[in-house]
């Protein structure tokens, strides 16, 4: 048994990683920003300063600033002699005390590459840029060249020249796939669902571009996430339904024909992972990380500048959703949390 602190500003996939470490026999130490921390297997799970990060943030505060000011109280928590993973942008606390980053988690591109996809995409559409931040590149570039190793999602991300620029020793570890849960199903109702932030960055100008208006296919687009776009660049046929519970989105993907995810950049999408698992086939760009696991089976990867092609093909596997969704959850079966845990293991 290997004694593991995990650090982490929020949740994003600590948890799942947290529940697969212990499923594994490990003893899990969770030490995260979010007060609404849940983790189903048993774990100590120790939460600290994220009101305060909200009011920062909304107060436009740089993430840079927050993350290293939060990482010098997040490292009070962690235990003599454990090992340590870190999640990007948090690993400030740990290098200005002299402790060791044995794995950190970048769960997106190289934050340089993504600083400039994003502001390529905000001067194509003339829109207001949401990427990093000139501070935070620098901050996570240090962190690279520290931590022991860096992993990434995808092969496609390791593969990218700026890592060795900064040191880095990058490992690919895929996200697990949640349980397979329940059973896949028809729906006479054609409804695609997007899930995730209406943004440039999720591909949101792309999704409008292909479904503009309602098909003898599609006759239902539901959104879920928080509109950070214009309401007037979306097409008024849609169902914004914004920020719900978790469950109510589950329930959305379960009986939807398809999730169709656009983004321009990502590491592995949760939602589209999400909805394997559920038995709802899946629409994707390459830019989801999501692509080798729907090859030929599962739905279909799309280029996401081709809204033509984007709107058959979505009709094309919604058509054939209850043989997609059973081989979506096949997929989901052959990589859990635990697995991914046991491959980021092989970095300690």
């Amino acid at each position: 048994m290997t004694q593991i602190d995990i650090v982490v500003g929020g949740m994003w996939h600590a948890g799942d990683l947290a529940g697969g470490l212990v499923q594994l026999g490990h003893d899990v130490h969770l030490i995260t920003t979010s007060p609404h921390s849940s983790v189903d297997y048993r774990c100590t799970v120790v939460t600290h300063g994220e009101l305060v990060g909200r009011v920062w943030r909304r107060a436009g505060g740089d993430h840079s600033l927050y993350a290293k000011l939060a990482s010098r109280r997040l490292v009070r928590h962690l235990r003599e002699g454990s090992r340590t993973i870190v999640w990007s942008s948090f690993g400030s606390g740990l290098m200005e005390s002299d402790r060791p980053i044995d794995v950190l988690v970048r769960g997106s591109h190289h934050i340089e590459r993504q600083r400039r996809i994003l502001q390529s995409a905000a001067g194509e559409l003339r829109a207001a840029y949401e990427g990093p931040s000139g501070p935070s590149v620098r901050c996570e570039r240090r962190e690279y060249g520290y931590a022991g190793k860096v992993t990434v999602p995808t092969e496609g991300i390791a593969a990218d020249e700026l890592w060795e620029q900064d040191g880095a020793q990058v490992h690919v570890d895929a996200y697990g796939f949640p349980p397979v849960t329940r059973v896949p199903y028809d729906k006479d109702e054609q409804t695609v669902v997007f899930v995730g932030a209406l943004t440039v960055r999720k591909g949101i100008d792309l999704l409008a571009r292909a479904f503009p208006r309602p098909s003898s296919s599609v006759r239902r687009l539901v959104a879920y996430g928080s509109v950070e776009v214009a309401r007037r660049d979306l097409p008024g046929w849609w169902e914004l339904k914004g920020q719900r519970p978790h469950r109510e989105v589950v329930d959305a993907m379960h009986s939807a024909s398809a999730l169709v995810l656009l983004s321009r950049e990502e590491g592995m999408a949760r939602a589209g992972m999400e909805a394997m698992a559920l038995g709802t086939p899946i629409v994707v760009s390459h830019e989801t990380g999501l692509g080798r696991w729907v090859a030929e089976v599962g739905g279909a990867v799309v280029d996401p500048l081709n809204p033509e092609e984007v709107a058959a093909v979505v009709a094309q596997v919604a058509s054939q959703r209850r043989e997609a969704g059973h081989a979506a959850q096949s997929v989901a079966q052959s990589w859990t949390w635990a697995d991914h845990a046991g491959e980021l293991l092989s970095c300690l």
